[in-house]
């Protein structure tokens, strides 16, 4: 793991000593409270107030059985709830930088058309309201689907289901590594 964090900086996120020692700790230490086969710094995501660090923690298969965790210490973490497709479409409507207040309630008002009397149509407006925690989730779950790619035959199917990395293995090569083919979407087919 102090391997991996000692790479962040080159995509120019920064840890300070004392958020990599602190995460070097606490990532261990939620890897065995969860059960977590590995666990993984997904990234940073900067808020006006405060920046979230996103955990990532993986079980036995490495697709489906992904957890996220959201902390502003490297200490303590909070786990997100798994988005649902509604929460997902509702989260598009907010823009706007996040406050760090996971309690935040973002609010957003969309003018709807209805139909009055006779062939007249008047406005009406609705406010809509999602907690900062369910737009992280959603915001997480977005960059990932869209995001998340792996050499092609990095991760193998087990004859029970499980997708799970391939111990053989041992990457690609150099030509093999530059064309965009080698590479897909780790995420269920669509």
């Amino acid at each position: 793991l102090h391997l991996m964090i000692e790479n962040v900086g080159s995509s120019g996120i920064i840890l300070t000593p004392e958020q990599k020692a602190t995460l070097q700790t606490s990532l261990v230490i939620l890897k065995n409270e969860q059960k977590f086969n590995k666990v993984f710094l997904w990234g940073k995501i900067k808020g006006i107030k405060d920046d979230y660090f996103i955990a990532q923690g993986i079980g036995r298969d490495e697709m489906s059985d992904k957890r996220y965790m959201y902390s502003k210490d490297c200490l303590n973490w909070g786990l997100l709830n798994p988005p649902t497709k509604e929460l997902r479409e509702k989260a598009k409507m907010f823009k706007g930088r996040f406050t760090g207040d996971a309690s935040n309630e973002f609010e957003h008002i969309q003018i709807k058309k209805v139909p009055g009397e006779g062939d007249e149509m008047h406005e009406e407006e609705e406010t809509i309201t999602m907690k900062e925690e369910d737009r992280l989730a959603c915001v997480i779950a977005e960059i990932d689907h869209d995001a998340f790619v792996v050499p092609r035959g990095a991760y193998i199917r087990t004859p029970i289901g499980q997708i799970v990395s391939n111990k053989s293995f041992e990457g690609l090569n150099i030509a093999e590594s530059a064309k965009l083919n080698s590479y897909c979407h780790f995420r269920e087919a669509v």
